[in-house]
């Protein structure tokens, strides 16, 4: 796979300047957010040429930033990154297309599946999604995963993703004991007020 702007960091260390914002009420992060934004399109541009990264973390990023500056371009990116996956537009993997939630889309699946932390960070980017374009259905079809997800596919300690090899979830009802799961993230799907 092509190589191109390191994305995934973004969407994990970004949205600190909305937070900032927030909290502080403070110019120079609000400023510092608007400049980190302005630098997308060069990412942006990359990720339409390839498709996306694989990395499902710009999706959460893109909606704090439309969360706090109200720019629409942010919210309508992160909502075109959740739209495209299912499709298979990334090159095969060696685990497959569902390695990067590319088999299927995201309001037709009915579980989390592939790798853990990726569908994890993709199942939040399309709540926040969801929630800011007022898109119930995709809402439902996340909700409804997470809850098959927890019933099925997670740890009584709140860990999920059970296959080692590729750190992915595995069938419902199939969590080894003897290999921890891949990742102890726990995530919980938000509800609009």
């Amino acid at each position: 796979m092509e190589r191109g702007p390191v994305v995934p960091s973004s969407g994990v260390l970004r949205p600190v300047s909305p937070e900032a914002a927030r909290i502080t009420g403070g110019f120079w992060a609000t400023r510092q957010a608007a400049n980190t934004g302005g630098t997308l399109p060069h990412a942006h541009a990359w990720m339409d040429r390839l498709g996306w990264t694989g990395h499902p973390e710009i999706e959460t990023a893109l909606v704090e930033w439309y969360r706090v500056t109200g720019e629409r371009r942010y919210l309508e990116q992160a909502r075109l990154f959740v739209a495209r996956r299912g499709h298979r537009s990334l090159p095969e993997h060696e685990f497959g297309w569902g390695y990067f939630n590319d088999d299927v889309p995201m309001g037709a699946a009915d579980v989390l599946h592939g790798h853990a932390v990726r569908a994890l960070y993709l199942a939040s980017g399309a709540v926040d999604v969801a929630v800011e374009t007022g898109d119930g259905d995709l809402l439902d079809a996340v909700v409804r995963q997470f809850d098959r997800t927890l019933a099925r596919r997670t740890y009584l300690t709140g860990g999920m993703g059970s296959r080692h090899q590729d750190e992915s979830f595995g069938a419902d009802f199939v969590l080894r004991a003897r290999r921890g799961p891949a990742t102890m993230r726990v995530w919980l799907p938000a509800t609009p007020s």
